[in-house]
């Protein structure tokens, strides 16, 4: 089998992989911190499909080919049921995105237990789908002897790790408790800003994946309307990287101004601009060595520039 049918086949088995881990560590927060009984149905749903989809992805390893086609012997990846399996994935990555959303617009979620325990459960999804989503990756890379693919991935597994430390140390925070702290509270809510985002930036990394055989990837698979897409043709950019702009609500006009000052990456820029400050503003701070949440606590405390900054905590940054 030829590197880009392989490469396509690990992608939609990587993704849902990794969704599934995540969904299950999920549903094991919200039990911990609920005693929900009713989420043992969904946990144990689960858990049959992560076997499903692990026995695929031994399967590949194992044979180091797949056959993409409507089959249920031991050696064949049965492409239907996939494909219907990648779809409702989509859904949930959507749904999980929208609950996160909902959460963050209320600006006191902290005063609803329910609210916090979600948003919790919510990091821990993130922390263990994307840990999963690396490692598999370096493993593919490993395994087929594709050390590119293996070393541009395993960089990220310290972050990762890190994303999981985060996760446990606010479920260990959090406990049983029926009240949070304001200052649980601002750490959560920092932590946890940017998860709508991410969930859509994960919809369009799924948008790509399901149009890996059909050629140059387009607006049109990406979700972009064809007056969307003339904006962004006009603003010169491509539909991959414009469906992360847009995950982080950032329209084509204010992309060329984020660019233009040096904020190429649209998770860097969404970072500054979710926390209110526009290109220039971001700039003047990241200039000086702060970073988005370092400004966001001193403009808190009243501090409108930099120097006033260093001049506020009398330490030079």
């Amino acid at each position: 089998m030829r590197n880009d049918e392989l490469d396509t086949c690990h992608a939609y088995l990587n993704v849902l992989h990794a969704g599934l881990q995540g969904k299950q560590a999920m549903l094991h927060i919200l039990q911990q911190l609920t005693d929900e009984c009713s989420l043992g149905t969904e946990l144990r749903h689960t858990r049959v499909l992560l076997e499903e989809v692990i026995a695929w992805s031994e399967t590949l390893y194992e044979t180091k080919w797949c056959v993409l086609q409507v089959a249920h012997d031991s050696q064949s990846i049965d492409l239907a049921r996939l494909a219907i399996l990648f779809e409702e994935w989509m859904d949930e990555i959507q749904r999980m995105g929208c609950a996160a959303e909902t959460i963050l617009s209320n600006a006191e979620f902290w005063k609803d237990i329910a609210a916090v325990q979600m948003l919790v459960a919510l990091l821990g999804y993130h922390a263990y789908a994307r840990d999963h989503y690396i490692r598999g990756l370096v493993r593919y890379g490993e395994a087929f002897e594709r050390d590119d693919i293996a070393e541009k991935w395993r960089v990220h597994i310290p972050s990762s790790q890190q994303c999981l430390q985060i996760a446990h140390n606010f479920l260990g925070q959090l406990g049983n408790n029926t009240e949070v702290t304001t200052t649980f509270a601002f750490q959560l809510h920092e932590e946890t800003l940017l998860l709508p985002a991410i969930f859509r930036c994960q919809v369009h990394d799924l948008n790509q994946i399901r149009a890996l055989t059909l050629g140059e990837f387009n607006y049109e698979q990406a979700g972009f309307t064809p007056d969307e897409a003339d904006r962004w043709v006009q603003c010169g950019i491509i539909a991959a990287q414009a469906g992360y702009w847009r995950a982080y609500e950032i329209n084509p006009e204010e992309v060329v101004t984020w660019i233009r000052y040096g904020f190429i990456d649209p998770c860097h820029a969404g970072s500054w601009r979710y926390r209110g400050f526009s290109a220039s503003e971001a700039f003047v701070w990241a200039q000086s060595g702060y970073s988005p949440r370092e400004a966001t606590i001193y403009v808190g405390f009243g501090c409108k520039s930099p120097e006033q900054a260093r001049t506020f905590d009398g330490v030079k940054h």
